[in-house]
């Protein structure tokens, strides 16, 4: 039982960062494709490569800083009774 709350907890946090992470690659191919200096103006993979290429670093950042709150929230649940 304590640690499906833990993995409630995570899912929690973890879902809202994809969708959130997921709506700045899609604004970031947007901002791609309509930028006149483009070397990817037209659609397809390459403006998503390019957006990826740009928000590989913010995503992993992110995952970084907030990994080491859900691996202390897994062992202070495990502890609390």
């Amino acid at each position: 039982m304590k640690c499906s709350k833990t993995f409630a907890s995570a899912a929690n946090v973890a879902l809202p960062m994809g969708i959130d992470e997921m709506i700045h690659l899609a604004y970031a191919v947007r901002r791609e494709r309509r930028h006149p200096s483009s070397r990817h103006a037209s659609s397809g993979w390459p403006v998503w490569r390019e957006a990826q290429s740009r928000a590989w670093f913010p995503i992993v950042a992110s995952v970084l800083i907030v990994l080491p709150y859900l691996a202390t929230l897994g062992n202070r649940s495990s502890k609390v009774r």
